[in-house]
């Protein structure tokens, strides 16, 4: 059943909480949208009144080995998968969504989930296949792959390059042990370290990390050993992201209870400062709130999503992904993406006191070529979302 299929995929975006809801909502009708048509109703793609562009493809695997304390991601622990109806059902949808889309060039497919590792290789190579097949695919294209550092890794890290995965991004979240078996993640520090090693092997200088600051009863001082630990294996890649507690969860209901207690705003202010201070002076630079990287650049998975959502939505999605990159937001894309709101120059201007006040404060730049937060604004960027929606 693909309502069954397509309702594993909503939740695999990293998207900050505040907007996961209402994005989850607007793919699922968009995907629903594009699904249940029949094959003869589908467009011819590159029709004429769609101008034709490059774009990227997410593929969701919704399957988990066990379930995270902390994670409210669609996913789903069967020990009976079957492989070949999810691969066929992904084909299904991967041919949909080009089919109706004016995309001329896919430059980057990313595989999340869920545990996609936990996939064969050959279903990620027929995935591939699929999607050259149906469009040109970029000479430098991005194929990424989320995997779980479990025991046991090299011989299939060895057999998803050959399927066609040249870049990994490695669920570490912690270092410690005990952080591990709270989480209820099903690795530990010395597989995690195992498994990046191995990854190097095929993977050298195209690997990222996930980490996780803020855990119940974690110290500054505690994440400050940990930060210079993780700085040590850091290949080339960093997402650093503060646990967010979400409603629902094991972990929020044990919070709730008394059981466990989180750092306070305070401490978890100077965790995320001085992680930035010394990833800094270690040149891992930060280019996105929660992204770190030896050499600056954007993956091609994080500003990419706006079709189908309401004016005001598409300006909160291109404000909130925009300035939470070092680069900023640019008065051409504004004007491009938004046509049906104001000018970014009389919209975005120090006529207006929010925009004033945020420039004055040391927190927002803007110049005739856009806007873009401050390393010190960065640290603040919901909040100045919401002054700059207000205006």
């Amino acid at each position: 059943d693909n309502r069954f299929i397509i309702n594993r995929f909503l939740s695999a975006m990293n998207i900050w909480p505040s907007c996961r809801a209402r994005t989850q909502k607007a793919v699922f009708k968009f995907v629903y949208n594009c699904s249940f048509r029949k094959s003869a109703e589908l467009p011819p793609r590159f029709s004429s009144d769609k101008a034709a562009e490059k774009g990227i493809i997410y593929v969701h695997w919704p399957y988990c080995s066990q379930l995270c304390t902390y994670c409210n991601f669609n996913k789903y622990v069967s020990r009976d998968v079957k492989h070949n109806d999810l691969v066929s059902c992904l084909i299904q949808e991967v041919t949909t969504r080009l089919r109706m889309s004016s995309i001329d060039e896919v430059t980057s497919v990313y595989f999340g989930g869920g545990t996609p590792s936990l996939a064969e290789p050959l279903a990620i190579e027929t995935i591939l296949a699929t999607i050259s097949k149906l469009v040109p695919t970029s000479p430098n294209i991005e194929v990424s792959l989320e995997v779980n550092p479990t025991s046991g890794q090299l011989h299939k890290l060895k057999h998803f390059k050959h399927a066609g995965i040249n870049r990994l991004s490695i669920g570490m979240q912690s270092l410690r042990n005990k952080d591990l078996k709270l989480f209820n993640r099903d690795h530990s520090t010395q597989e995690a370290l195992r498994t990046l090693e191995d990854a190097s092997s095929f993977f050298k200088g195209r690997i990222s990390i996930d980490m996780i600051f803020g855990r119940p009863g974690q110290s500054f001082l505690e994440w400050k050993q940990e930060l210079s630990e993780v700085i040590q294996i850091c290949d080339q890649h960093l997402s650093l992201y503060q646990l967010t507690v979400e409603l629902g969860t094991p972990l929020a209901k044990m919070i709730q209870k008394g059981e466990l207690c989180l750092p306070a705003s305070e401490e978890l202010a100077d965790m995320y400062e001085y992680s930035v201070e010394e990833l800094q002076q270690a040149e891992i630079l930060r280019y996105e709130v929660s992204n770190f990287s030896k050499m600056v650049y954007h993956d091609g998975h994080g500003i990419q999503f706006l079709k189908h959502l309401s004016k005001k939505e598409r300006a909160e999605e291109i404000l909130t992904t925009s300035l939470r990159t070092t680069k900023g937001l640019y008065a051409k894309t504004w004007d491009k993406l938004v046509p049906d709101v104001q000018q970014f120059s009389s919209l975005f201007n120090d006529g207006h006191e929010n925009v004033r006040n945020l420039c004055q404060n040391g927190l927002l730049v803007i110049d005739e070529h856009g806007m873009r937060a401050t390393m010190k604004g960065l640290n603040v960027i919901d909040a100045i979302v919401v002054e700059l929606l207000s205006i």
